[in-house]
């Protein structure tokens, strides 16, 4: 299960983007939650380190948008 952890300061998409909110799992998941011309945008962590993202947001990055202060 997804929970919010502290946010890492930059991760590799296309370039290097800074995060909004950052999610860990206990098998090693990491989800990131960015934010791409004014749409928020999930990334998972592959296994060469970098994130691609993803169309299907798990219900505990929805509840997580919640707590971001805009």
């Amino acid at each position: 299960m997804y929970r919010i952890v502290e946010t890492d300061g930059q991760v590799r998409w296309n370039s290097l983007v800074q995060p909004l909110l950052t999610l860990a799992d206990e098998y090693g998941g990491r989800a990131q939650i960015v934010k791409d011309d004014h749409c928020l945008v999930l990334l998972l962590k592959q296994s060469d380190d970098r994130y691609k993202p993803t169309r299907w947001w798990f219900r505990e990055a929805v509840e997580a948008i919640k707590t971001l202060e805009w």
